[in-house]
């Protein structure tokens, strides 16, 4: 089944940034969809529940060493 998390990112300051965390987002297994909103520091995440979770989508942005994430 098909969800949607909202992750608040920690560290993102610019474009670049929201271009990194889309990018290694998406290249999660079972991600569909990711958008990543500066101006409110998160990113809205579309994925299959059969592939992944919240916890490991919330690992992947923690274990960049650059950003820290938090389910919200």
């Amino acid at each position: 089944m098909t969800r949607l998390l909202n992750l608040h990112i920690f560290g993102m300051q610019c474009r670049h940034c929201t271009s990194i965390i889309k990018n290694l987002l998406i290249s999660e297994p079972g991600v569909v969809d990711v958008e990543v909103k500066l101006d409110y520091n998160s990113a809205e995440i579309t994925y299959d529940d059969m592939q992944t979770n919240e916890y490991k989508l919330e690992s992947a942005v923690n274990n960049s060493g650059v950003y820290n994430a938090l389910v919200f």
